[in-house]
């Protein structure tokens, strides 16, 4: 997945760098060691690479979802409404074809709120077998 900002694609080249070793790690934040730590070198080129052109500087360009496409914001709302479903219920659901159980819902809905509106509005729209990825990603980084 290529990053969605210029921001986003320096932070991974800066992450990209300290695992090769052409930067220093006293010369980089905590957060940016951490990311270089817990993540695959092939997962941070796939961001780090990414061209800027077309790229927001930052996300909060890109989102005013409920604004700018309110058809997108129903998805979401849709989706988070099946996720707490699932819990609620204590039921397997299908969301986009694929069943979710009440572990996987856990996790995603706890990721969801961890994470800041904006990012959480990015997360929401991610195909079910991102979600999933990104939930037990996160959850990995918290426990470490």
């Amino acid at each position: 997945m290529p990053a969605i900002s210029r921001a986003q694609q320096r932070l991974f080249g800066l992450v990209r760098g300290l695992q090769k070793g052409k930067v220093s790690a006293a010369s980089v934040s905590p957060h940016v060691r951490k990311l270089a730590r817990n993540l695959t070198p092939a997962d941070v080129e796939k961001y780090a690479t990414t061209p800027h052109t077309g790229l927001p500087s930052k996300i909060k360009e890109v989102l005013s979802v409920q604004e700018e496409a309110p058809d997108l914001y129903e998805d979401i709302t849709e989706r988070e409404l099946a996720i707490n479903g699932i819990l609620k219920d204590k039921t397997a659901k299908k969301i986009d074809g694929k069943t979710v159980d009440g572990f996987t819902a856990k996790i995603i809905s706890d990721t969801c709120n961890s994470l800041s509106p904006e990012n959480k509005k990015i997360f929401l729209m991610q195909p079910i077998d991102k979600m999933v990825g990104i939930a037990h990603k996160i959850k990995t980084l918290q426990n470490n």
